[in-house]
């Protein structure tokens, strides 16, 4: 039992690096990629102004501010 509980966050650990965090290469196309196609579907159901919005990456929401503290 010991083993599948540390197999099993070994393995959470190692997705969460490769997919959610922003440390790979991998992570930022799907990411990316994600965008996209999120963007690219919502396009017939939006009037043309409201696909643009700001760039989360360099600045945080306000759910990220109260989530985190900062």
């Amino acid at each position: 039992m010991k083993k599948f509980v540390l197999l099993y966050l070994l393995a959470l650990l190692l997705l969460f690096t490769l997919f959610y965090a922003d440390t790979s290469i991998l992570s930022r196309v799907l990411n990316d990629t994600q965008s996209a196609l999120t963007l690219m579907m919502l396009e017939p159901f939006l009037k043309p102004g409201q696909l643009q919005g700001i760039d989360h990456h360099h600045y945080p929401s306000l759910q990220d501010h109260y989530h985190t503290g900062l």
